[in-house]
């Protein structure tokens, strides 16, 4: 019983992984049950997956140690329908260790927002910190450039981040600005 309480006090109310049919999917732990001893793999939750933008409740969903990933995913940008999110967690300490919204700074939390970040979890960290949105070239929530004839131009103080750009992003073109 000692495991299912320490569980619930830090992942109620909040977002874990769970890796369902391959994919690593956003599920909101309501409560959580049972648990005998230390042993993670007995313990029962209730709570919902995100999938396609739907809540899919389910009761006594049981954890086992390949289905679950509890820690956090990579945050940077995040974009939700026309809107970009530059995303990163509070450096204070929290009870939470699951997703919430006291571990997140840039952005409300939201079902679309898990969804959003946990789509992404598999990528490369470098990758979610540069993005190209209305026309300008962001790095880290700072503009380094702008899109030119879908080409990034960088502006020179940024030069150094092309060999960024060119490893991840090996389909754009990178000019600096003279």
């Amino acid at each position: 019983m000692a495991l299912a309480h320490d569980f619930a006090n830090y992942y109620n109310n909040t977002y874990i992984g769970y890796w369902l049919n391959g994919v690593l999917v956003p599920f909101f732990v309501r409560s959580v049950h049972g648990g005998r001893g230390d042993n993670v793999e007995s313990l029962k939750v209730d709570g919902y997956f995100l999938q396609d933008g739907e809540r899919v409740f389910r009761d006594n969903v049981l954890l086992k140690k390949e289905n679950v990933q509890l820690e956090l995913p990579e945050v940077g940008y995040v974009q939700i329908g026309e809107r970009a999110y530059w995303l990163r967690y509070r450096p204070q300490r929290t009870m939470s260790k699951g997703l919430c919204g006291r571990r997140l700074l840039g952005a409300q939390m939201s079902d679309r927002l898990a969804s959003a970040i946990y789509n992404r979890a598999t990528e490369q960290p470098i990758a979610i910190q540069f993005i190209a949105h209305r026309e300008r070239v962001l790095y880290k929530g700072r503009i380094i450039g702008e899109v030119v004839d879908g080409k990034w131009v960088l502006e020179k103080p940024y030069t150094y981040l092309g060999i960024f750009i060119a490893k991840v992003f090996p389909e754009i073109q990178v000019e600096v600005k003279q």
